[in-house]
């Protein structure tokens, strides 16, 4: 593996929830993740507060040309579903291991993907 990660929106809900403590690493995550973090309906303040928190100790992938490419084709050849596609995306233009709990997307993504216990466990 890379040591270099991106992170999906599960993880983060799934290491919120367990409070876990990430391995030492460079780590990254789409905007779209945090657009699903911070949109989440009813999201109380403290929480979001500590996601935002969170999230400014992570690099930030927009959703830049590049992105936006890799995100067409993408969805062109899995028919992933948006935020998916552009989540894969991301991890692909930033040459980062994709890390999600969702078994579709790693499955569809291009690139390297493993689980939050796979990379606790390393």
């Amino acid at each position: 593996m890379s040591g270099n990660y991106l992170l999906d929106t599960n993880v983060f809900i799934n290491a919120i929830e367990r409070q876990l403590c990430l391995p030492p690493a460079y780590y990254a995550y789409s905007v779209i993740t945090e657009l699903e973090l911070l949109g989440f309906p009813g999201l109380p303040l403290q929480e979001e507060q500590a996601i935002s928190a969170l999230l400014a100790k992570l690099t930030r992938v927009e959703l830049n040309h590049s992105v936006k490419i890799e995100t067409i084709n993408t969805r062109r050849h899995t028919q992933m579903k948006l935020p998916d596609s552009i989540i894969s995306a991301s991890a692909t233009v930033t040459q980062t291991t994709l890390v999600t709990d969702d078994a579709k997307l790693a499955a569809k993504h291009s690139g390297n993907a493993i689980s939050l216990n796979m990379l606790l466990s390393s």
